[in-house]
């Protein structure tokens, strides 16, 4: 919101979610780095189910403003390939809508360029990078033509934008962000061994 609030919902224990915050510094008129300016407060606010009680964590960010940028910096990986994430979130999303438009060619066309683009970024190579591609050139295969898309291309890129966005798996892709699923998927079994053995039980007294 105008605020700068983001509300994540119900996670679990194991649950990671990435939230990526754009900044534009202001021009100044004299280098600050000691010590560097302050630019961003952040708060988690969370309820702690295990300890009946509100979390509450806060950091802030320096940025150094030097003269001139140092020479080569290591670029972070873990933030680019977020980046990678995102982007091809909207890129399946503007891919979509170009084919619902009619242009299925020129939906094809936003997949080839978002996978150049991932493809020479900094993380290009990881698992999750390495993912965004194979998905993007599937994909591709969909968007050949109007009836390949109204068939299977429609429905997978909305899938996998969905899916980037929140950092879910699907059917497709179950160990693409896999923080809390087995943890759900626990719980779901646990609840599901304990109705059917209230239901014996029941069976049982009746005897």
């Amino acid at each position: 919101d105008a605020e700068g609030s983001v509300v994540l919902g119900d996670l679990f224990a194991e649950d990671e979610k990435d939230v990526l915050v754009e900044l534009q510094l202001p021009k100044l008129r004299a280098p600050q780095t000691d010590p560097p300016p302050l630019v961003l407060n952040a708060t988690l606010r969370g309820f702690n189910v295990p300890r009946s009680a509100p979390d509450d964590v806060a950091v802030s960010l320096a940025v150094a403003r030097p003269a001139s940028e140092p020479a080569e910096q290591p670029v972070n990986t873990a933030l680019d390939e977020q980046r990678n994430r995102i982007m091809v979130a909207e890129a399946m999303e503007e891919a979509t809508r170009l084919a619902d438009a009619g242009n299925v060619a020129a939906g094809r066309a936003e997949l080839e360029r978002i996978h150049r683009v991932v493809a020479l970024s900094p993380s290009g190579g990881t698992d999750l990078s390495n993912m965004l591609k194979a998905q993007c050139v599937e994909l591709q295969g969909h968007y050949a033509d109007a009836s390949n898309y109204r068939m299977v291309g429609s429905k997978m890129s909305r899938m996998h934008a969905r899916s980037h966005q929140v950092q879910r798996s699907t059917h497709m892709s179950p160990e693409a962000y896999t923080s809390g699923a087995k943890r759900k998927a626990a719980l779901k079994s646990s609840w599901a061994s304990s109705f059917k053995s209230g239901i014996n039980e029941n069976d049982s007294d009746s005897d």
